[in-house]
Order: C-alpha cells, then sequence, then structure tokens
C-alpha cells in the first residue's frame, strides 16, 4: 500500500473544510474535483483550486487573487509572496463581506 501525497492530503483536506465552514455560515458553494466555488450576498464569486502542477492551492475572490504553498513545518498554506496564511486570507475576506455589506453582528 503505498501512502498519498502530503500536498494532495493537505489540499483535499483544506478544500472539504472551506466548504464546510462556507455552509456553516450560510453561504452555498460547490466542491467539485479540485475546485471550490461559491458566491458572496452581493454576487460576488469566490474560487479555491488546488493546482497539482505547481503544488499550489489558488484563491481568486472577485478581483483579487493569492497563490499559497504547503508548508509542512507550519501545517499552513501560505503565499510566498506576502507571507499571508490562507485561513487568515479567507477569515479576512469573509469579514470584510460581512461588514460592508451590513451582515455584521
Amino acid at each position: 500500500m503505498t501512502d498519498r501525497d502530503p500536498f494532495v492530503c493537505a489540499a483535499d483536506r483544506l478544500l472539504r473544510e472551506v466548504a464546510e465552514d462556507l455552509r456553516a455560515t450560510g453561504l452555498a458553494c460547490e466542491l467539485a474535483g479540485d475546485v471550490l466555488a461559491w458566491r458572496y450576498g452581493d454576487g460576488t464569486r469566490a474560487t479555491l483550486i488546488r493546482q497539482a502542477a505547481v503544488r499550489q492551492i489558488w484563491l481568486a475572490d472577485g478581483v483579487l487573487a493569492w497563490y499559497f504553498d504547503w508548508c509542512p513545518d507550519l501545517g499552513e498554506w501560505s503565499d510566498g509572496r506576502a507571507g499571508s496564511l490562507l485561513r487568515d486570507v479567507l477569515a479576512a475576506r469573509m469579514h470584510a463581506r460581512r461588514t460592508v455589506h451590513g451582515s455584521a453582528g
């Protein structure tokens, strides 16, 4: 029996967890293969994509985009350009959408 690639395991786990988190906030999302897509209340589309060829997770949110590498030492996805962690970027984007569109509580 062979072990699964740690990148693939981490990426699959991330996509499932983010889908669960989105649903818990009331946002509908669709996970199909390597792509998780959702729309915010204002209609803006966001997509999280596993890019196996470059071993990254890509996040597109409206007109913004980030590229995250798996950092096994941290157990996190990190944007090498800015040093941002994917979970922090997602949390900030979700908070900004709730605040801007009057759903903050």
